[in-house]
């Protein structure tokens, strides 16, 4: 029982390279008494203390990932899942989400996708190069298969 503390990450982006990070913004350490949080409680901190809009609020679980540990706080039952996380472990991050960085999210994803496609033909590149390279030392040494000569 007492006060713990929430850390609330805004104006950044989530991106998946390769594992799910949050890039960018600015953050907020609250402190909160563990006893009173509810979904009211944490919007009113956003809303009223940060004088921020937003379209959804993450948490994530001490410990984990974001792939694994990045969940919504839609009411209070999801806001009490997330106290047990902060009783636990005495901070617990929050990401705010505006829905304007969803552009950001997404211009970087589709970068991310292209570099690892480019990567993905540069592989292919050169397993067909090696392949060409094979089959003329073949050529060139007289080995043209199992034709019986």
């Amino acid at each position: 029982m007492g006060e713990k503390t929430l850390t609330f990450f805004h104006g950044g982006f989530f991106l998946h390279s390769p594992n799910l990070q949050y890039i960018g913004g600015d953050r907020h350490v609250q402190n909160v008494d563990e006893d009173k949080i509810s979904y009211f409680e944490i919007r009113g901190i956003v809303i009223d203390d940060l004088k921020l809009n937003f379209s959804r609020l993450y948490y994530s679980i001490p410990g984990i990932g974001l792939e694994q540990g990045l969940f919504e706080i839609r009411n209070d039952v999801d806001a009490l899942d997330m106290a047990q996380h902060l009783i636990e472990h005495g901070n617990v991050n929050v990401y705010i989400y505006n829905g304007l960085g969803h552009m950001l999210l997404d211009v970087a994803n589709i970068i991310h996708d292209v570099i690892e496609i480019d990567d993905d033909e540069n592989e292919n590149e050169n397993e067909n190069e090696n392949e060409d390279n094979e089959e003329i030392g073949n050529a060139i040494e007289g080995d043209h298969g199992d034709d019986g000569n």
